[in-house]
């Protein structure tokens, strides 16, 4: 509609387009950590060379072992990304009240 005022535009992009955009970064970014880190292949592997018979036993510690640090350093990333997420997502939902309130405080600031 043309008679929208460009506040009124932004409020809507604001909170409609970009917390759809929002999401769906937050969506690449978790498909990401999770294919990079390669949950799925790690967890379905994670015993397999222990169950294997005449396997060098060191060898399947320490393949057992790595694949432990890599799931756990890549669910400490996921949650890293999901609390980011969360906290940019506090930030994107009140962001036009703190400008407004800015805009207000410094109008009143200024006036006297």
């Amino acid at each position: 509609d043309e008679r929208i005022s460009i506040f009124h535009g932004y409020l809507l992009w604001h909170y409609r387009q970009g917390l759809f955009e929002f999401f769906d970064v937050v969506s690449n970014f978790l498909t990401f950590v999770s294919n990079f880190f390669s949950f799925k292949l790690f967890y379905r592997t994670l015993l397999t060379p222990l169950a294997i018979l005449g396997h060098n036993p060191l060898s399947s510690f320490v393949g057992f072992a790595s694949r432990v640090l890599v799931i756990f350093v890549g669910l400490i990333s996921y949650l890293f990304v999901l609390l980011s997420a969360f906290l940019f997502f506090v930030v994107w939902i009140f962001a036009p009240a703190v400008i407004i309130g800015g805009l207000v405080l410094a109008a009143t600031f200024f006036a006297i």
